[in-house]
Protein backbone atom coordinates (compact mmCIF):
# COMPACT_ATOMS: atom_id res chain seq x y z
CA UNK A 1 0.00 0.00 0.00
CA UNK A 2 1.21 3.46 -0.79
CA UNK A 3 -0.01 6.80 0.51
CA UNK A 4 0.56 10.48 -0.09
CA UNK A 5 1.22 12.07 3.23
CA UNK A 6 0.62 15.72 3.91
CA UNK A 7 0.51 17.88 7.00
CA UNK A 8 -0.69 16.19 10.20
CA UNK A 9 -0.30 12.67 8.69
CA UNK A 10 -3.55 12.79 6.81
CA UNK A 11 -3.03 10.50 3.88
CA UNK A 12 -4.50 9.71 0.50
CA UNK A 13 -4.21 6.09 -0.67
CA UNK A 14 -2.35 5.42 -3.92
CA UNK A 15 -3.62 1.99 -4.95
CA UNK A 16 -1.23 -0.11 -6.98
CA UNK A 17 -4.16 -1.10 -9.22
CA UNK A 18 -7.55 0.42 -10.01
CA UNK A 19 -8.57 4.04 -9.59
CA UNK A 20 -5.63 6.40 -9.12
CA UNK A 21 -5.19 8.41 -5.95
CA UNK A 22 -5.41 12.19 -6.33
CA UNK A 23 -3.62 14.68 -4.09
CA UNK A 24 -5.75 17.84 -4.00
CA UNK A 25 -3.75 19.91 -1.51
CA UNK A 26 -1.20 22.58 -2.33
CA UNK A 27 2.48 21.61 -2.35
CA UNK A 28 4.84 22.43 0.50
CA UNK A 29 2.53 21.65 3.41
CA UNK A 30 4.37 18.56 4.67
CA UNK A 31 6.02 20.08 7.72
CA UNK A 32 9.45 19.43 6.17
CA UNK A 33 11.20 22.42 4.60
CA UNK A 34 11.73 22.03 0.85
CA UNK A 35 9.44 18.99 0.56
CA UNK A 36 6.23 19.42 -1.45
CA UNK A 37 4.76 15.93 -0.97
CA UNK A 38 5.67 12.74 0.89
CA UNK A 39 4.80 9.33 -0.52
CA UNK A 40 5.02 6.48 1.98
CA UNK A 41 5.44 2.95 0.63
CA UNK A 42 4.29 0.26 3.09
CA UNK A 43 5.55 -3.32 2.78
CA UNK A 44 4.63 -6.65 4.38
CA UNK A 45 8.13 -7.17 5.81
CA UNK A 46 10.48 -4.76 7.55
CA UNK A 47 12.80 -2.91 5.20
CA UNK A 48 16.59 -3.19 5.46
CA UNK A 49 17.38 -0.77 2.61
CA UNK A 50 14.99 1.79 1.12
CA UNK A 51 17.15 2.16 -1.97
CA UNK A 52 17.06 5.36 -3.99
CA UNK A 53 14.50 7.63 -5.59
CA UNK A 54 13.59 6.83 -9.16
CA UNK A 55 11.52 9.99 -9.42
CA UNK A 56 12.90 13.34 -10.55
CA UNK A 57 12.91 15.65 -7.54
CA UNK A 58 12.73 12.73 -5.10
CA UNK A 59 14.80 11.67 -2.13
CA UNK A 60 14.27 8.60 0.04
CA UNK A 61 14.30 8.17 3.82
CA UNK A 62 13.39 5.13 5.91
CA UNK A 63 10.19 5.03 7.92
CA UNK A 64 8.20 6.24 9.63
CA UNK A 65 7.69 2.55 10.54
CA UNK A 66 10.19 -0.29 10.05
CA UNK A 67 8.18 -1.65 7.09
CA UNK A 68 7.95 1.72 5.32
CA UNK A 69 10.04 3.96 3.07
CA UNK A 70 9.18 7.60 2.37
CA UNK A 71 9.98 9.36 -0.87
CA UNK A 72 10.11 13.13 -0.38
CA UNK A 73 9.13 14.98 -3.56
CA UNK A 74 9.71 18.48 -4.87
CA UNK A 75 8.75 20.06 -8.17
CA UNK A 76 5.81 17.77 -8.92
CA UNK A 77 3.58 19.67 -11.38
CA UNK A 78 -0.11 20.30 -10.87
CA UNK A 79 -2.61 18.61 -13.20
CA UNK A 80 -0.27 15.70 -13.90
CA UNK A 81 0.07 12.06 -13.00
CA UNK A 82 3.54 11.14 -11.79
CA UNK A 83 4.92 7.65 -11.31
CA UNK A 84 6.74 7.62 -7.98
CA UNK A 85 9.43 4.93 -7.91
CA UNK A 86 11.80 3.50 -5.32
CA UNK A 87 14.78 1.66 -6.83
CA UNK A 88 16.65 -1.07 -4.97
CA UNK A 89 14.30 -1.58 -2.02
CA UNK A 90 15.32 -4.64 0.07
CA UNK A 91 13.23 -6.21 2.83
CA UNK A 92 14.22 -8.44 5.75
CA UNK A 93 13.25 -11.57 3.76
CA UNK A 94 15.66 -10.64 0.96
CA UNK A 95 12.99 -9.52 -1.51
CA UNK A 96 14.19 -6.63 -3.63
CA UNK A 97 13.52 -4.53 -6.64
CA UNK A 98 11.89 -1.34 -7.73
CA UNK A 99 8.37 -0.44 -6.62
CA UNK A 100 6.13 2.24 -8.12
CA UNK A 101 2.80 3.94 -7.63
CA UNK A 102 1.00 6.55 -9.72
CA UNK A 103 0.21 9.83 -8.00
CA UNK A 104 -2.22 12.32 -9.49
CA UNK A 105 -1.78 15.92 -8.35
CA UNK A 106 -4.74 18.19 -8.98
CA UNK A 107 -4.94 21.10 -6.55
CA UNK A 108 -8.56 21.71 -5.57
CA UNK A 109 -9.97 18.33 -6.68
CA UNK A 110 -11.62 17.62 -3.31
CA UNK A 111 -13.70 14.70 -4.60
CA UNK A 112 -10.82 13.15 -6.63
CA UNK A 113 -12.89 13.10 -9.83
CA UNK A 114 -9.97 14.18 -11.99
CA UNK A 115 -11.37 17.65 -12.73
CA UNK A 116 -11.86 20.71 -10.49
CA UNK A 117 -15.51 21.78 -10.65
CA UNK A 118 -18.14 23.69 -8.69
CA UNK A 119 -18.84 20.38 -6.95
CA UNK A 120 -15.42 20.65 -5.28
CA UNK A 121 -16.17 24.24 -4.30
CA UNK A 122 -19.52 23.21 -2.81
CA UNK A 123 -17.98 20.34 -0.84
CA UNK A 124 -15.42 22.70 0.64
CA UNK A 125 -17.98 25.39 1.43
CA UNK A 126 -20.10 22.81 3.25
CA UNK A 127 -17.15 22.11 5.58
CA UNK A 128 -16.14 25.73 6.14
CA UNK A 129 -15.27 26.55 9.74
CA UNK A 130 -15.46 22.86 10.71
CA UNK A 131 -12.64 21.17 12.59
CA UNK A 132 -10.36 19.30 10.18
CA UNK A 133 -10.88 15.55 10.63
CA UNK A 134 -9.91 12.34 8.86
CA UNK A 135 -13.14 12.57 6.86
CA UNK A 136 -12.90 16.20 5.65
CA UNK A 137 -9.13 16.90 5.48
CA UNK A 138 -9.25 17.03 1.67
CA UNK A 139 -11.25 20.27 2.01
CA UNK A 140 -8.26 21.91 3.74
CA UNK A 141 -6.55 22.63 0.40
CA UNK A 142 -3.77 24.74 1.88
CA UNK A 143 -3.30 22.32 4.83
CA UNK A 144 -3.52 25.19 7.29
CA UNK A 145 -5.44 23.13 9.83
CA UNK A 146 -8.69 25.03 9.16
CA UNK A 147 -11.22 24.95 6.33
CA UNK A 148 -11.78 28.56 5.28
CA UNK A 149 -12.58 30.82 2.35
CA UNK A 150 -8.87 30.62 1.52
CA UNK A 151 -9.40 26.95 0.59
CA UNK A 152 -12.49 27.81 -1.46
CA UNK A 153 -10.53 30.50 -3.31
CA UNK A 154 -7.76 28.05 -4.22
CA UNK A 155 -10.37 25.67 -5.64
CA UNK A 156 -11.92 28.50 -7.68
CA UNK A 157 -8.47 29.51 -9.01
CA UNK A 158 -8.03 25.96 -10.33
CA UNK A 159 -11.54 25.61 -11.80
CA UNK A 160 -11.77 23.34 -14.84
CA UNK A 161 -8.18 22.12 -14.41
CA UNK A 162 -8.07 18.40 -15.01
CA UNK A 163 -5.82 15.37 -14.95
CA UNK A 164 -4.96 13.67 -18.21
CA UNK A 165 -6.87 10.50 -19.05
CA UNK A 166 -5.20 7.55 -17.28
CA UNK A 167 -3.26 5.19 -19.51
Amino acid sequence: MTHIINNKWRCIPLPLTGTRGVECRTPGQTGTAGVDYKVVFTFVNNITNCGSAGTTGGSVVPGPLANQCTENLTGIPNAQCTTVTLNGVVDAAGNNGPVSAVMGVLVGDVNASGVVTSGDTNLCKAQALQTVTNSNFRDDINASGAITTGDVNIIKQNALTQLPTPP
